[in-house]
């Protein structure tokens, strides 16, 4: 779609020339020098005469907007349009694995997995990431492979249609440069979403134990080392959450002056502190 929008304006802008050539001897400020050559006079009534104008005026800037307006504009449009629905369905089926594993989250958080005890709390090494989270890390790993046709020749008018788009999560945080390369922006997409998606999951677990919190806590930080071997990090929020779950909960009130009050809030609600 990038070639198609590029196509597009190439065209658009040679017509405004055309329009502006042709129209110059009787629409500019010079036309009452040949006034033989004003044909619009005796081809066209006021009224058309009067929409004749004002295209000009748009096309050339000079209708007060102070901005010349495509003749393409809602052709433009509905390109990009179509372009947005493209991207937005082909990346809900990209991240529609991350999405299935991590909608389990909630679940498992309120349940104790084998082993762990809440009665007492457990070293550090007794703790590993669990299956959905390493699963979830195997993918995205992956995705790099299945976006590696993309990573050589001429990437310039994929970036173009990435970047013009508006229906990725994530895409206004991603395009960092225009000199990002798609890949890289897909992959940027992909972990403010997934941060995103985990936060969400987050927000549905409420009175867990110490040693559920302290698992979550070790699961964000195998998704935090996944997206680190990919080029991008946690978000800043998940990357609190993550902080503050693995702090003995006595020790969230004085941990919390460094992070933002609504994370703190979250993760007393999760740990059921007061």
């Amino acid at each position: 779609t990038g070639d198609l929008l590029n196509q597009f304006e190439e065209l658009d802008m040679k017509l405004s020339l055309q329009l502006l050539e042709a129209c110059r001897p009787y629409l500019t400020k010079d036309k009452a020098a040949k006034p033989l050559a004003q044909y619009h006079n005796f081809l066209l009534n006021s009224e058309d005469l009067t929409k004749l104008e004002a295209l000009f005026g748009k096309v050339s800037g000079k209708s007060g907007s102070g901005s010349s307006a495509p003749l393409l504009k809602e052709s433009l449009a509905l390109v990009k349009q179509a372009s947005d629905e493209l991207q937005k369905t082909s990346f809900n089926i990209m991240f529609h694995p991350v999405e299935t594993q991590l909608d389990r989250v909630s679940e498992l958080a309120s349940k104790q997995g084998p082993g762990v005890s809440l009665e007492a709390n457990l070293p550090e090494f007794s703790f590993s990431p669990q299956e959905y989270i390493t699963q979830t890390g195997e993918y995205l790993m992956t995705l790099p492979q299945h976006l590696e046709p993309f990573m050589s020749g001429d990437t310039s008018l994929l970036g173009r249609a990435l970047r013009d788009g508006t229906s990725i999560p994530g895409a206004k945080e991603s395009a960092e440069s225009a000199d990002t390369a798609p890949v890289d922006f897909l992959l940027g997409c992909v972990a403010v979403s997934t941060c995103a998606k985990y936060l969400e999951q987050l927000n549905g677990i409420q009175n867990i134990g110490n040693n559920s919190a302290r698992q979550l806590g070790i699961d964000i930080g195998y998704l935090g080392n996944v997206l680190e071997d990919l080029g991008h990090s946690l978000s800043p929020e998940l990357s609190s959450a993550c902080a503050l779950l693995k702090v003995d909960p006595a020790q969230i009130k004085t941990e919390g002056a460094n992070h933002p009050a609504n994370i703190v809030a979250l993760v007393k609600k999760i740990r059921s502190v007061q």
